[in-house]
């Protein structure tokens, strides 16, 4: 499967503390948000697992307790079969696994991440071959 991901705008970040992989691709938050977030992933073929990296840059990075990714095809109105494992690494870094796009075409990618205050939310463009 050939991934491609185009993003919508990268908003500009004070100082991160973090870097990313320099093949990272940087989520779009839902409104204003304190955390740049990036994804790497890593995917297979079309219905093979493949995993995802994502980390939050920013001060409050830390903080994030947990995060939830799902993936939608939004012109067909559905999400994958199967839902991934979120495992929490280290300063705001996370591994995503069991991530299957099952149909070629547009996928939304979306994580929400739970710290102290409310949740952030980010979404990421890919398109599925």
């Amino acid at each position: 499967m050939r991934v491609l991901a185009f993003l919508a705008g990268l908003s500009a970040a004070p100082a991160l503390a973090c870097a990313p992989d320099p093949d990272a691709l940087a989520l779009t938050p839902e409104a204003t948000a304190s955390l740049v977030a990036y994804a790497t992933l890593a995917p297979g073929r079309l219905s093979q697992p493949f995993e995802m990296q994502l980390v939050f840059c920013g001060e409050d990075a830390p903080a994030i307790q947990r995060v939830e990714v799902s993936a939608i095809m939004p012109a067909h109105q559905h999400g994958m079969n199967y839902e991934p494992v979120v495992t929490a690494l280290d300063d705001g870094r996370f591994s995503v696994s069991g991530m299957v796009f099952h149909m070629p075409g547009s996928w939304q990618v979306q994580v929400a991440a739970f710290g102290d205050g409310e949740p952030v939310f980010y979404t990421l463009e890919v398109e599925a071959r």
